[in-house]
């Protein structure tokens, strides 16, 4: 799937640059670019409640427990 997905987004981008080989490397280089750049800031945005600096129990969410 992630190789089927990264050639079709590849695809499009190098369409963009029209006949141009030199447009079309510099649509896939900063298309992709921007892509990694997207998917930084979004594990950064996912990782950040783990990332205060204080234990669970400090942040007031105690310890985990298991139910019976």
């Amino acid at each position: 799937m992630s190789t089927a997905s990264g050639t079709a987004v590849a695809g499009v981008l190098v369409s963009l640059g029209g006949r141009s080989t030199l447009d079309s490397a510099r649509w896939l280089l900063f298309g992709f670019a921007a892509l990694c750049a997207l998917g930084v800031f979004t594990a950064r945005a996912a990782d950040r409640p783990s990332r205060t600096g204080r234990p669970a129990e400090a942040a007031g969410r105690g310890p985990v427990t298991r139910s019976r």
